[in-house]
């Protein structure tokens, strides 16, 4: 009797796998994503490796919800550019289909900044304490038409571009009435879409030769936007690169180079 029963339960087992399939279930997508750098500093590329469990038909990767590319094949992987992004978190999210399912899933990164790296159309050289603004010079000194050299313009007259630490307000109350010279030039400068370059002051200039070792070329003799408290009307500030030294007796008709800079 008990062989009996035992039998059919075998039996009875059986039949229940058959009916609802068996073991042979559809394998389960899954997959994951992995970067060669979480905090990137920006300009530097990262690599992104997408990793799923079973074979799939394609595998889409999106950067702060936009698109960077579609893979069909092995290997998954993609390449980002880092370049003039903001400070801070970023996602990365992968959407992985297979013949029978969909799945998506996100990581985050964060971005950060330092002193060298290029960014927003030129180098920076000054960052708050938080990384998240500070100072970009142009990565070559001005050229206009074959012109390397600018004189400071408006001799004559008092413009109160007076400030030792803020170009871009100098900057704007020369170009106010200057139609020309080193601070108006500064002003029709488009690089990379920006155009809110400016001629920096006296101690904006000190915070590049301070770094410039990493700023290309920075030498010679450059104009600030910074009157002369001595003789506002026909002075200027300069400054000589070769030593780090300040004049202030140089006349607005003089000619020296300029390295514009600009905020973000």
């Amino acid at each position: 009797m008990k062989k009996l029963f035992l039998y059919s339960l075998i039996l009875y087992t059986l039949f229940i796998r058959c009916s609802s399939g068996g073991d042979d279930e559809d394998p389960v997508l899954d997959f994951t994503i992995s970067v060669n750098n979480s905090v990137p500093k920006i300009g530097n590329d990262i690599t992104v490796t997408v990793s799923p469990t079973i074979d799939v038909e394609k595998v889409e990767l999106y950067f702060d919800e936009t698109l960077i590319g579609t893979k069909f094949s092995e290997p998954i992987t993609f390449d980002i550019s880092t370049a003039d992004i903001e400070t801070g978190e970023h996602s990365i999210s992968a959407v992985v289909t297979s013949i029978n399912a969909t799945k998506e899933k996100a990581i985050k990164i964060t971005a950060s900044l330092e002193v060298g790296s290029p960014y927003k159309g030129g180098i920076v050289f000054a960052l708050n304490s938080e990384n998240k603004s500070g100072l970009i010079v142009l990565e070559n000194d001005l050229s206009v038409n074959g012109n390397n050299t600018f004189a400071w313009g408006c001799s004559g007259h008092t413009l109160e571009a007076n400030s030792l630490t803020d170009g871009q307000y100098n900057t704007s109350k020369i170009s106010g009435s200057c139609t020309i010279g080193a601070a108006r030039e500064c002003t029709k400068l488009t690089v990379n879409g920006y155009n809110d370059w400016y001629l920096p002051a006296r101690e904006e200039i000190d915070l590049i030769y301070a770094v410039k070792e990493k700023i290309p070329g920075f030498t010679g003799v450059y104009w600030s936007s910074t009157e002369s408290i001595f003789d506002s009307s026909s002075r200027a500030y300069y400054f000589d690169a070769s030593d780090g030294s300040w004049i202030e007796i140089a006349l607005k008709t003089a000619k020296f180079k300029v390295r514009p800079i600009r905020k973000f």
